[in-house]
């Protein structure tokens, strides 16, 4: 028996059986009245008994009691994805052994238990024994441990592990300090509320990477603070809610002012909640889908046209004076980096461009038009994702004097991947088109920068199982490259650094269960560092150029997916990318290059393999 100081400090964290499942699916919202009845099973305080409570009818039957020798106050409880199971956390105030106990969600009766292990220290030291909030997000069961005492210490988030009892621990909820009393996924955001006897309940925002709160609005019934709220349960659009302040009502919440409005008097009172069909595993990975793969199609979109500039930047501008020694050659060899400057009698003032600070091997026409085509295949860490995406782009540019190069770029780029997330085979696919501005200059006789501004329009496609979505986005995209050119022998090292950063805005959309998807801005990056190599060999009708390039690769995003779903994090992913190709000058103003990648080594996380083919002309 729980003695009664006990039983005092632990008002507000005791929590009784209910299930909540939808008989009807409508629109899911975050926030609004209940859409369609909702039958919750709720167990009775310290009676042992389990009634179904329907919210249309407001009829509240008792059903058999839990088979359990376990303390009858358990904190709290939460149904299985498939509905099949009942999760009961049981405390135990005279040891430990605290359990995780498996109840029929049909008949009430237990037909399992499992001991929890692995019990979390608080922030002062303390060993937790309770778990006082459960939540499922796909397959991992997520809960928040704290112990039997003082009300001012905020839980500890971990995950459950179902076969062992096993308890990993992710962070302590700092922001609350205060134990929790209910939390509820949405299929996009996992909030909880605090439960105290100070009249300060308050909702909270999660964040499952770290543990940390963060504070959304103070809870108030009638405009008036409240205390001790229990339970959430988020279903069909409606965030429920249930207090032990002395009232047998259940509550929505608003979840942007934080109002709780009763929705009738249950005659008994409930203080835990869990909705069966809140958020179905389907609707949660297109939201992972999402945060994981927009961050990856926008990071090799913004590097297709950023690689595109860079080789165009370099060819026209890209000269060294007469000076330069290549093996026991001079700068006929470099004709190749720019095959402009075999320039004919007439089309161009050699000393104009030496006045301006350039060489006289300048292009002698200032117009230039180019265009790129490439093609790349993805393979998933884990078979998450795999597909293929193809980039089109042309330019045409204008360089003003040796030194300066501007331009124009549009194109348009596809990805199609098969996905599979938290077991569930999907898609995702985005198309648009992009439209810019670019620029370069030549720094020095052998350092060159080039930049670009680009805006871009796409159509997204998404699907998990049967259940799938479309939305429109509109990006921003800049990119900037800094090359260096240093003949070494018989070849050209040429180092580089580059950064992309693309910003989208996503719309929001309801996917085909009738779930809402809230409007995303998403940002992503990449930043790569390494050097090319080239040696320049002249035939009797053109230059080749051969060449070779090792890059490392950082991305970082703002996004990304659960850890159960098993797809890509890039956020943070450090990769090798290999790479080599030829470039070839037929003719005096023409030059054709081909060239293949490898990346993603090493990152954990994808390996991308494809190739590209890049035409460019002076006229």
């Amino acid at each position: 028996m729980i003695d009664s100081v006990r039983q005092s400090e632990c008002i507000g964290v005791r929590k009784l059986l209910v299930s909540v499942s939808a008989l009807g699916l409508s629109a899911a919202t975050l926030a609004g009245p209940p859409a369609s009845a909702v039958t919750l099973f709720g167990h009775g305080d310290f009676d042992g008994v389990l009634y179904s409570i329907d919210t249309d009818t407001m009829v509240v039957t008792g059903l058999n009691a839990p088979n359990t020798e376990r303390d009858c106050c358990g904190p709290e409880i939460q149904i299985s994805p498939n509905g099949s199971t009942i999760y009961w956390s049981t405390t135990d105030f005279d040891d430990f052994p605290q359990s995780l106990v498996s109840i029929d969600p049909v008949t009430g009766l237990t037909t399992d238990s499992l001991m929890l292990s692995g019990h979390p220290l608080d922030e002062i030291g303390n060993l937790t024994d309770t778990l006082t909030a459960l939540e499922f997000v796909g397959n991992t069961l997520y809960g928040s441990a704290h112990d039997a005492g003082p009300e001012t210490r905020p839980g500890v988030l971990v995950t459950v592990d179902l076969a062992t009892g096993a308890m990993t621990e992710i962070g302590h909820m700092t922001g609350m300090n205060r134990p929790t009393g209910g939390m509820a996924w949405t299929g996009q955001t996992m909030y909880a509320v605090t439960a105290t006897n100070n009249n300060d309940s308050s909702l909270f925002t999660i964040d499952l990477a770290t543990g940390e709160a963060t504070l959304v609005t103070p809870l108030t019934i009638g405009g008036a603070a409240t205390d001790t709220v229990t339970g959430l349960a988020y279903v069909d659009g409606v965030m429920y809610a249930v207090t032990n302040r002395g009232t047998n009502d259940l509550y929505s919440i608003d979840l942007a002012t934080g109002e709780m409005t009763a929705l009738f008097n249950m005659g008994l009172s409930v203080n835990s909640l869990t909705a069966l069909f809140g958020t179905p595993q389907e609707t949660v990975n297109l939201f992972d889908q999402q945060h994981a793969l927009s961050p990856a199609v926008m990071n090799h979109q913004a590097a297709a046209m950023s690689s595109g500039i860079q080789t165009v930047v370099l060819g026209r501008l890209g000269t060294l004076d007469s000076t330069t020694q290549v093996g026991a050659t001079n700068h006929v060899q470099f004709a190749s980096l720019n095959p402009a400057a075999h320039a004919r009698p007439g089309e161009g003032n050699s000393a104009e461009l030496a006045a301006a600070g350039g060489s006289s091997m300048a292009p002698a026409s200032p117009w230039g038009v180019w265009i790129k085509g490439q093609g790349t295949g993805y393979d998933g860490e884990g078979s998450s994702f795999d597909g293929t995406t193809f980039d089109f782009l042309g330019g045409v540019d204008r360089r003003i004097g040796a030194k300066v190069l501007v331009g124009v770029l549009a194109g348009y780029g596809t990805a199609n991947f098969d996905t599979r997330a938290s077991g569930i085979d999907g898609e995702f696919d985005a198309s648009g088109f992009h439209v810019g501005v670019y620029g370069g200059v030549a720094v020095t006789h052998n350092i060159y920068l080039d930049v670009l501004a680009a805006y871009s329009r796409l159509d997204y496609d998404t699907a998990s199982g049967s259940t799938t979505g479309s939305f429109d986005a509109d990006r921003g995209t800049v990119a900037a490259n800094i090359t260096a050119r240093f003949p070494m022998g018989r070849v050209i090292v040429e180092p580089a650094a580059g950064i992309t950063f693309s910003s989208e805005r996503q719309d929001s959309y309801t996917d085909s269960a009738s779930f809402r998807h809230d409007e995303e801005t998403i940002n992503a990056g990449r930043i790569s560092v390494g050097p090319r190599v080239i040696m320049p060999v002249s035939l009797q009708s053109m230059e080749l150029m051969p060449w070779a390039a090792v890059k490392a690769e950082y991305e970082f995003s703002n996004q990304d997916a659960s850890a159960n779903s098993g797809l890509p994090d890039i956020d943070g992913a450090l990769s090798a990318r290999l790479s080599a190709g030829v470039e070839a000058t037929a003719g005096p103003n023409m030059n054709i290059g081909i060239r293949g990648d490898v990346s993603g080594l090493g990152s954990d996380e994808y390996l991308g393999y494809g190739g590209a083919l890049t035409f460019r002309m002076a006229f």
